[in-house]
């Protein structure tokens, strides 16, 4: 990982990610000295990468208002709730906490984004089961939406029929309350 501070390659200690910048890494001492750049300013969130609670937690940093320490319910309630309808384009803090890969978002992204993808609390790329399989091999995971396959009468073609009987939020998703939805005793 480049600093961009001091452009040193390899570093000791964490270094940290901005959630509204392209490619724009700090290593610790650099952002402990709260460096700039003609991009980057110090009121863009950083998101601390490889820093874990005694609990096994990740802090995050809200990517919106650069406030620090939520954990990741806690981190979609402050969005849902102080950050509705923002129009900023930002990396999701769970990706880069964990140094996955990922685009930026929009706000309803995010929000999906966050809900599907780390529906646990972790990078969760496949899980378990049937219809949750086929969700992943079929629901843009950064956005959310479908991937159709052809339509035919102007109705969409699906290669899996949902069952009637599970229930669904808006945007077509099942809820699952972090269990399997086939079983609902």
């Amino acid at each position: 990982m480049l600093c961009r501070g001091c452009s040193k390659q390899s570093y000791s200690g964490h270094h940290f990610t901005c959630l509204i910048c392209f490619d724009y890494s700090l290593c610790e001492d650099c952002h402990s000295k709260k460096h700039i750049s003609m991009f980057h300013t110090n009121s863009h969130s950083m998101q601390c990468v490889g820093l874990q609670t005694a609990d096994n937690q990740l802090s995050l940093a809200c990517p919106f208002c650069s406030e620090q320490g939520f954990f990741w319910d806690g981190l979609v309630s402050h969005i849902q709730s102080d950050h509705n309808g923002e129009t900023a384009e930002v990396l999701c803090p769970l990706c880069v906490a964990q140094s996955a890969l990922v685009n930026f978002l929009k706000y309803d992204e995010l929000l999906v984004h966050m809900n599907y993808t780390h529906e646990f609390g972790t990078f969760t790329p496949q899980r378990e089961g049937p219809i949750i399989q086929y969700i992943n091999q079929h629901v843009n995971p950064a956005t959310g939406i479908p991937i159709f396959f052809g339509t035919r009468n102007d109705s969409v073609m699906f290669s899996y029929q949902f069952s009637a009987d599970l229930p669904y939020d808006r945007h077509g998703y099942i809820f699952t309350e972090g269990k399997d939805p086939r079983n609902r005793g």
